[in-house]
């Protein structure tokens, strides 16, 4: 996988727009950015708990962090 917006579907885009983002948009976009350009997944776990605080019992977040791990395998 190269791409986070290449890799999450519509339906996974709204539940995390929803879920994490508070239906912000711009919010949504700035994170996958941000996400995509992490080097490792402790960079990657801060952008997302910088929008949801330390909460990951969501399953939304749960969804997205682990299509980050797909992306930085070697990170794991």
């Amino acid at each position: 996988m190269t791409s986070l917006s290449e890799a999450i579907g519509v339906n996974d885009k709204f539940l995390f727009m929803r879920e994490i983002f508070n239906d912000n948009k711009d919010a949504y976009a700035q994170a996958i950015s941000r996400l995509d350009n992490a080097e490792s997944l402790a960079d990657a776990r801060a952008v997302i708990m910088s929008y949801t605080g330390d909460s990951n019992e969501n399953e939304a977040v749960k969804q997205l962090l682990d299509l980050v791990k797909r992306k930085l395998p070697a990170n794991e």
